[in-house]
């Protein structure tokens, strides 16, 4: 499908003043004192990237930006007055980088815009050690003043995401001008040594409120939003794989109608970890929050969410006894009605079997301790003095953060209590030296009458699916 080219434009320039005076090379001085890299950006000729925002077409949501062209450049990063990083001139393919401002409302709506950077040679702008694992050439600059971002990381691995995009705090200077605080970030891509690790016939894709700003999409015959392609790019898919996966997409949204087995599609533990993290977090944000797939190829592999990525919603003062709204959304709506309470039981025994908030929690407590604290107050100041409005000082972000997940995790584990499904039968444990049982030996009437004819069982701490007079994995692999 094409892009919507029905909406409204409006220029949107950078601005290098603030709503306040402010001393551009004291803080360059100040920020160098604070041991906080500084990502300092030089575009050819000094041009600013620029972006014009664009409104939806009558029955969609949200803004975009449009217009948004790469400018060449060159980077150097410092912490304190030593060079860590040094990307060289502008030369196609060869060294430097591009620019160009990226995001959607978030850019279209803030005068300190967010940054993709392209780098001609891969690097890890992390610096993560000498592992050329790392290595990318595709990095992002979210113009975070808050330490949502933070906190999103810490959940996402307490949860267990396979991966999560690792970050940094650190100050931007673009052309001389200080830009304030910013988190340098891996971005959500296809990379098999240390992002998403799909193979060439896998896909990337999600499932996105701002399809009406994207060249190509697949539609929803059911939601309210359709589907865009992460990988393969745009102009890479093949016909026979736009097929295959609109056909994939299909099944799942019809499935999601009844009670039927969708749930063979999906890697329903990806699914509850990503919707833990926003419970959690007490996200308020259901139609922009990044919700990412994974399948990683066209053959069985099944469905998987990817990281939670956008945390902006989070910490919502009015969703501290509430579900997070995505909660009772979408697919997620289906698959806790579903009678056979499979997911309902993912999603629970997920729960009891990590301490996600004592995790989360300690590592933000760990943000606290001097003198690391101090610098964190101090780069919000930095950035405060450059920006209106104020926010508040980290150590009174982070502290309102600590006090929110303590009172949240109350709620949580009396929420997921009222939704626990009753204990499923368990199978004795498999004696080595005895010949394999037949699936359908043994069954008796408390294990019938379940979803698709199908019988739930666990074997050996395994959850297992017996049907046809065969027996499966939960993602659907039959077991010899």
């Amino acid at each position: 499908m094409n892009k919507i080219t029905s909406a409204i434009l409006l220029t949107l320039l950078p601005l290098t003043l603030s709503a306040q005076y402010y001393d551009n090379e004291a803080l360059i001085a100040r920020a160098r004192a604070l041991a906080i890299p500084i990502v300092d950006i030089t575009t050819v000729d000094s041009v600013f990237p620029t972006c014009e925002a664009i409104y939806p077409p009558e029955g969609c949501v949200g803004i975009g930006i449009t217009n948004n062209e790469s400018v060449p450049a060159q980077m150097v990063i410092t912490v304190g007055y030593d060079t860590v990083y040094r990307s060289g001139p502008y030369i196609e393919d060869l060294s430097g980088l591009t620019l160009r401002v990226r995001g959607n409302t978030t850019a279209a709506n803030q005068i300190k815009f967010p940054y993709k950077i392209k780098l001609q040679t891969k690097a890890d702008l992390l610096l993560r050690g000498d592992d050329d694992r790392y290595k990318d050439k595709d990095w992002v600059l979210l113009n975070s003043r808050c330490y949502e971002t933070l906190a999103g990381k810490f959940a996402n691995r307490a949860v267990g995401m396979p991966w999560t995009p690792d970050n940094e705090l650190v100050f931007l200077i673009l052309n001389g001008d200080f830009r304030g605080q910013y988190v340098l970030s891996e971005n959500i891509k296809r990379n098999t040594k240390c992002r998403i690790n799909v193979n060439k016939t896998g896909f990337i894709f999600e499932y996105d409120p701002y399809w009406w700003n994207e060249a190509f999409y697949i539609p929803s015959n059911t939601y309210l939003f359709n589907y865009t392609l992460k990988y393969p790019e745009d102009d890479e898919i093949l016909p026979v794989q736009t097929e295959y996966l609109t056909r994939i997409i299909d099944s799942i949204e019809v499935q999601m109608q009844g009670d039927s087995c969708a749930t063979n599609w999906l890697q329903l533990p990806s699914f509850a970890r990503w919707l833990m993290v926003h419970d959690i977090l007490g996200d308020r944000d259901a139609a922009g929050s990044n919700i990412y797939f994974v399948k990683y190829d066209t053959l069985d592999s099944p469905v998987q969410m990817g990281p939670a990525w956008d945390f902006g919603g989070t910490f919502t003062p009015y969703l501290q006894e509430q579900w997070a709204p995505i909660h009772d959304m979408w697919w997620f709506e289906s698959l806790f009605a579903r009678s056979d309470s499979l997911f309902a039981r993912y999603y629970t025994d997920l729960y009891d079997s990590i301490t996600a908030f004592e995790n989360i929690i300690e590592q933000l407590d760990s943000l606290l301790e001097m003198p690391l604290i101090a610098t964190l107050d101090s780069a919000v100041l930095l950035d405060n003095t450059r920006w209106w409005p104020e926010y508040a000082p980290a150590s009174e972000q982070i502290s309102t953060m600590i006090a929110y997940l303590g009172e949240r995790q109350i709620w949580m584990d009396e929420a997921v209590a009222a939704i626990r499904p009753m204990p499923l039968p368990v199978e004795p444990p498999v004696d080595p030296e005895d010949p394999p049982v037949d699936p359908e030996d043994g069954l008796d009437e408390t294990r019938t009458g379940t979803n698709c004819s199908a019988i739930k069982i666990l074997r050996n701490g395994q959850l297992l699916i017996v049907k046809d007079g065969k027996l499966y994995t939960i993602t659907g692999e039959i077991i010899d």
